[in-house]
């Protein structure tokens, strides 16, 4: 998705509009990218207002075409504190959110969040799904924390830029092949190009299953689990941690 930084108003409407042209694949999930609402605008705190109105499209929508939703991040706001939200929606409900632990200082993001506390897990469709949230993935401890958990796939919203794209894949595919998971990366793209898209989706051996490039598009790939059973059987890694 094209995020235009600070203009909601079309970022809501675009994001209607790819969900829309996604149900056509009649998937069984949806990721978002991060902040998509929103981008990384001057005003954030301001404009949480609009994660409501972002909140009730992916309610109808999960509801509606019955599939389950990443819903990227949202800027959500509670006790005073402004949090980097990823809302996980079920075609009955919130299931539930994870609040990005780690804030880039590159960014100056911990000066604007407060950081999450408590580890993204959500099971449903017979799965154990994790999420983490695009700077997360340079910490390959919280990652290995959800597959401790017995996390299958790991969902990863993002605003990665443009110039640190190579870093972007060679994460992905390090924290897929080093927790034998599937990661599913959905980084958005800007109109100024400063942010470098490259959503994909990586297999629990490091192979690149789907990808997109710097342009906005819709990702659709089907997932065979099996195959995380299959390498971790294969090459019994996880067997083999010291603790």
């Amino acid at each position: 998705m094209c995020v235009d930084s600070g203009n909601p108003d079309a970022n809501l409407k675009k994001a209607a509009e790819m969900l829309e042209e996604a149900s056509k694949l009649s998937p069984d999930v949806i990721v978002l990218p991060e902040l998509w609402i929103t981008g990384y605008c001057e005003n954030l705190e301001e404009s949480c207002i609009y994660s409501n109105s972002a909140d009730e499209l992916l309610r109808a929508f999960a509801s509606s075409h019955s599939c389950f939703i990443f819903g990227g991040t949202l800027p959500s706001r509670e006790n005073g504190n402004l949090y980097n939200e990823c809302r996980v929606y079920s075609p009955e409900e919130l299931i539930g959110i994870y609040r990005k632990i780690h804030l880039i200082p590159l960014l100056n993001e911990h000066k604007i969040f407060t950081p999450g506390s408590s580890l993204g897990v959500f099971d449903f469709l017979g799965l154990r799904w994790g999420t983490v949230i695009c700077y997360d993935i340079r910490f390959p401890e919280l990652m290995r924390e959800l597959v401790k958990l017995g996390t299958e796939i790991i969902v990863v919203p993002a605003e990665w830029p443009e110039s640190r794209i190579e870093h972007w894949k060679t994460l992905l595919r390090a924290r897929a092949i080093e927790n034998q998971v599937f990661i599913v990366a959905c980084n958005a793209v800007s109109p100024d190009s400063s942010l470098g898209g490259n959503s994909m989706i990586v297999d629990p051996w490091g192979e690149i299953e789907g990808a997109l490039g710097k342009s906005e598009g819709i990702l659709f790939a089907e997932i065979n689990v099996e195959k995380v059973g299959e390498v971790r059987k294969k090459l019994p890694v996880l067997d083999n941690l010291i603790s």
